[in-house]
C-alpha cells in the first residue's frame, strides 16, 4: 500500500479519532465530574487531530516535529488552564508554568485514588483528563496518517480509556453506556483504512459488534455479581496520609452544653424529621485509651460525596425518604459538621470539607464559626429488630480493643469488673443483638440522668459510676454500655450528636446545647452499625427526649410492650422490649438474618444465562452431523469424497468407542465388519481405497468415483439399524455422540479444505 493510500486511509479515519479522544474525556467524568472536563474533552480532541492533518497534509512536516509542536501547544494551552498564576504578564508561559502542570499532572492519579470521588471542584488533578484526551487525539491520528496498520491508530484511545474506566472504578454513575459507545465508534476505524474488498466484511462485522454491544448495555447490571468490583486500583496503592483535621473532641463541650440548654448550636430547615425526633450526628468515635474516646484521623477531603457505609445491608433496614437540609451554624464550636445519618452529600460552598468513609461524619478543615452554611443530603435509616434479630456480632477489630494493662504492664483490674456487670446484665441471652438490648434496659434501670453529674469516662469514672453515683450524663450512659459490649466480644463506639423531639420540631428547627446527647451503636455482620440508647429517658430507639432541667428523674421500670396494632408492623421500641423478656436458643441454632444470598432477580438470570447454554450446546451438537452430510452432497468433489468418509467414521462412533483418526484403511474395515457386519465393513474397506487414492494418490475425483463413494457410505449407514436395535446402551451411546463437537469441528476442517480446493483451482 502506498502512503498517499495511508494518507487517505488516515484522514478518513480522523474523525472517529477525535470521537475516541472525546470519549477518553468523558470516562473521567465519575472522578472530577462532568462540567469541569466537558469542555476540555471537547477542544483536547479537536485541535491535535486538525494539527496533525495539517502539518502532515500541509507542510508535509517529519513526524519528529509534528511531535513536538503538538507537545509545545498542549504544554501552552496546559499552563494557560491550569496554571495562571506562574505565567508572565498574565499571558506567556514560563518554565515555572510548565513545572507547576507537570507537577500537577503527576500527582494527579494519586489524588484521585485517595480522595472521595468526585475530586473536589477547582482541584490541580483536573488537568489529568485533557492531558490523556490530548494525548490519545495526537498519537492516534499520527498513527493513522503515517502507518498502514488498520486498527493500530485505535490502540492509544483504547490504552487511556481503560486506564479512566479504572479510576473511576467505585465512583457514582455507570460508565457502560460509554463503553459500548467506544466500542461501537473503534470498530469503525478498521473498517475506514482497511481494503476495499474487505470493508464489507468490516463494516458488517461493526454493525454485528453495535448490535450486540446494545443488549449487553442493557443485561449486563442485572446480571449476578454486576455491583461488585473485580478489580480496585484504590486496593493497590499506597494508604493516603489522612487530612489532618484540627479541633477539639467534642466531648469535652457536652458538660457545658448540658449546663446552658438554651444555647443555639445551629439552626436546621429542610423536610420535617422522622417520626419521634431527629438525630444528628456529630462524632462517632471507637479509638478508647482507658481515659478518653479519641476522634478518627482517617479523614479523606471529598468533593461532596460521601461514600455508603462498608458492610451494610438494606435487607435489615428501612430506608427512609432523601432529606435535602440546610445548615446555619449558630455557637456550635469545633470542626464537625452535624448531620442526619446517614448523609449522602454535602456541599459547603467555600469551604473544604472532609469525610470519615467508615462513620460517614463530616468536618472542616477550619473551625467553625457563627454563620457558616452548608447543605447536607442524607438518608434516614431505621433498622428493622426482626431482620437484625440473628445476625452474627460483627469483625471490627479496632471496635472490640479494650485496653487491658497498664503503662507497667500489670492487669486493670476494672477490666475484670466490667466483664461480671456485662455478664450479669446480659444473662439469659442467646444472640448478640439480645445481648446488647438486655444490656441498655440493664442501664437504664440501674442508674439515672443527671446533667450536673461530673463529666468524664475514663476506667475510674465508669467504675465510681457504675457502683458508687449510679447517676450519670449521657457521656457515662453511651461510654458505659460501649465498654460493657467489648467484653462481650460485640463491636461498639460511641457517638455524640443531638436529638430534637417531635413537639420541638418545625421547617426551621433550632438545634440547642439541651439536645446534645451520646448513644452507642453496635456492629452486625451483614447489616452494619445499630444504634443502641441506654440513657434513661431516651427510649430505646426513636421516642424523643426533651432538653433536661435540673429536676433528677427517677429510674422508672420498663413498661410492658402494648399489642401492635392490626394495620401496621411492631416498632423496634415494641419488638426490643419483647427481646428483653425471651429466652431464645443459642445463635448458632438460630436461622441467620444477615446473609442476602442471591434475590431472586439473580437466581431467575443465572438461569435463563445456564439453560441457553445448554440449548445452544444440544442445539449445535445434534446438528453437527447434519452439517456434514448436506456440505458432502454440496460441496466439490474432493470434499464430497472426504464427506463421505467422515460420515462412515461417524457413523461407526455411534456403535462403539471412537474410530481413532490415525487408523489405517484395514482397521477401519475391521471396526466396520466387526460392529455392522461382513457388508458394511466390506463397503467401509472399499470406500478407505478410494479416499487414500484421491488424497495421496492423485486420482481425479470424478463422478463416478463420488457416486462410488456415496454408495458405499450409505451402505455402511444401513448396518446401524440391525445395530442398534434392542440396545438401550447402543441409543444412549448414540444420542451422547451427536452432542460431542467433534462433527462441528470436522464440519469446519472440511469447509478448510474445500476452500482451498477452489482457491487452487481458481490459481
Amino acid at each position: 500500500m502506498s502512503a498517499d493510500t495511508h494518507a487517505r486511509g488516515g484522514v478518513a479515519a480522523l474523525i472517529p479519532i477525535g470521537m475516541l479522544a472525546f470519549a477518553v474525556g468523558l470516562a473521567f467524568h465519575r472522578v472530577y465530574g462532568l462540567s469541569e472536563v466537558l469542555v476540555p474533552a471537547l477542544v483536547a480532541s479537536t485541535v491535535p487531530v486538525l494539527l496533525a492533518a495539517a502539518l502532515h497534509r500541509g507542510v508535509r512536516a517529519p513526524a519528529p516535529v509534528a511531535a513536538a509542536v503538538s507537545v509545545l501547544i498542549a504544554v501552552a494551552a496546559g499552563c494557560a488552564g491550569y496554571a495562571r498564576d506562574h505565567l508572565a504578564g498574565g499571558i506567556w508561559p514560563t518554565p515555572g508554568a510548565a513545572a507547576e502542570l507537570f507537577h500537577r499532572l503527576a500527582d494527579a492519579p494519586s489524588e484521585a485514588l485517595t480522595t472521595v470521588t468526585p475530586v473536589p471542584a477547582g482541584s490541580g488533578g483536573t488537568v489529568l483528563a485533557p492531558a490523556a484526551v490530548w494525548a490519545a487525539a495526537a498519537v492516534g491520528a499520527e498513527l493513522a496518517l503515517r502507518t498502514g496498520y488498520s486498527a493500530l491508530p485505535v490502540l492509544p484511545a483504547t490504552l487511556l480509556f481503560v486506564g479512566a474506566i479504572l479510576l473511576a472504578t467505585g465512583a457514582p454513575g455507570a460508565s457502560l453506556p460509554l463503553v459500548a459507545a467506544f466500542g461501537a465508534v473503534a470498530v469503525v476505524v478498521p473498517a475506514l483504512r482497511g481494503p476495499v474488498r474487505r470493508r464489507g466484511q468490516t463494516v458488517a462485522a461493526a454493525l454485528l459488534a453495535v448490535l450486540l454491544a446494545v443488549p449487553a448495555t442493557v443485561v449486563a447490571p442485572l446480571l449476578p455479581g454486576a455491583g461488585r468490583h473485580a478489580f480496585d486500583p484504590r486496593t493497590h496503592v499506597d494508604t493516603p496520609k489522612p487530612l489532618t483535621v484540627r479541633g477539639t473532641n467534642p466531648l469535652a463541650y457536652i458538660s457545658s452544653w448540658l449546663q446552658q440548654p438554651e444555647t443555639l448550636l445551629f439552626t436546621v430547615t429542610g423536610p420535617p424529621p422522622t417520626p419521634g425526633g431527629t438525630l444528628y450526628r456529630l462524632a462517632a468515635m471507637q479509638d478508647f485509651d482507658g481515659v478518653s474516646w479519641l476522634p478518627s484521623d482517617a479523614f479523606q477531603p471529598t468533593g461532596g460525596r460521601i461514600p455508603p457505609a462498608a458492610h451494610a445491608s438494606s435487607a435489615a433496614a428501612n430506608l427512609g425518604p432523601t432529606l435535602r437540609q440546610d445548615v446555619v451554624v449558630g455557637d456550635l464550636t469545633g470542626v464537625f459538621l452535624p448531620a442526619a445519618d446517614r448523609p449522602l452529600r454535602v456541599d459547603a460552598a467555600d469551604e473544604a470539607v472532609a469525610v470519615d468513609p467508615d462513620t460517614g461524619v463530616l468536618a472542616g478543615t477550619t473551625p467553625l464559626h457563627p454563620g457558616m452554611r452548608y447543605q447536607v443530603t442524607s438518608r434516614p435509616v431505621a433498622h428493622d429488630p426482626r431482620a437484625v434479630e440473628y445476625a452474627a456480632a460483627g469483625d471490627s477489630a479496632a471496635a472490640l480493643r479494650l485496653p487491658d494493662r497498664d503503662a507497667s504492664g500489670a492487669p486493670i483490674p476494672v477490666v475484670d469488673e466490667l466483664r461480671g456487670y456485662a455478664q450479669e446484665a446480659t444473662k439469659g441471652a442467646g444472640f448478640p443483638y439480645q445481648q446488647a438490648v438486655l444490656l441498655a434496659a440493664w442501664l437504664r434501670a440501674r442508674a439515672v440522668l443527671d446533667p450536673q453529674a461530673i463529666p468524664g469516662h475514663s476506667y475510674r469514672h465508669m467504675q465510681y459510676f457504675l457502683e458508687t453515683s449510679k447517676q450519670g450524663t449521657p457521656e457515662q450512659f453511651a461510654t458505659a454500655f460501649v465498654l460493657l459490649a467489648r467484653t462481650l466480644a460485640l463491636p461498639s463506639r460511641v457517638v455524640v450528636g443531638f436529638r430534637v423531639p417531635e413537639a420541638d420540631t418545625r421547617e426551621a428547627t433550632p438545634v440547642r446545647g439541651g439536645h446534645v446527647l451520646m448513644w452507642a451503636e453496635v456492629q452486625f455482620e451483614g447489616v452494619g452499625w445499630v444504634p443502641f440508647f441506654p440513657t434513661p429517658g431516651v427510649g430505646t430507639t426513636t421516642s424523643a427526649v426533651a432538653p433536661p432541667t435540673e429536676e433528677v428523674p427517677t429510674p422508672a421500670p420498663v413498661p410492658a410492650a402494648p399489642p401492635p396494632a392490626a394495620d401496621r408492623a411492631p416498632g423496634r421500641d415494641e419488638v426490643d422490649r419483647a427481646i428483653e423478656d425471651e429466652q431464645h436458643p443459642p445463635a448458632a441454632s438460630a436461622p441467620h438474618g444477615g446473609d442476602e444470598g442471591l434475590g431472586e432477580a439473580s437466581v431467575l438470570a443465572a438461569a435463563a444465562a445456564a439453560a441457553l447454554l445448554v440449548g445452544g450446546y444440544v442445539v449445535v451438537g445434534l446438528s453437527g452431523p447434519a452439517l456434514v452430510r448436506r456440505r458432502r452432497a454440496r460441496g466439490s468433489p474432493r470434499w464430497r469424497v472426504r464427506g463421505a468418509w467422515d460420515q462412515v467414521l461417524d457413523d461407526l462412533g455411534r456403535v462403539g468407542p471412537p474410530v481413532p483418526r490415525s487408523a489405517t484403511s484395514t482397521e477401519v474395515g475391521g471396526f466396520a465388519a466387526e460392529r455392522l457386519g461382513e457388508s458394511a465393513g466390506s463397503a467401509a474397506l472399499a470406500l478407505a481405497g478410494i479416499v487414500d487414492a484421491v488424497s495421496f494418490g492423485g486420482q481425479d475425483a470424478s463422478p463416478r468415483v463420488v457416486d462410488d463413494c456415496a454408495r458405499h457410505a450409505e451402505t455402511v449407514r444401513c448396518g446401524l439399524g440391525p445395530a442398534m436395535a434392542g440396545s438401550r446402551r447402543a441409543r444412549a451411546a448414540d444420542v451422547l455422540g451427536r452432542l460431542r463437537f467433534g462433527a462441528l469441528a470436522r464440519t469446519y476442517a472440511v469447509h478448510r479444505a474445500a476452500a482451498a480446493d477452489r482457491k487452487r483451482a481458481g490459481s
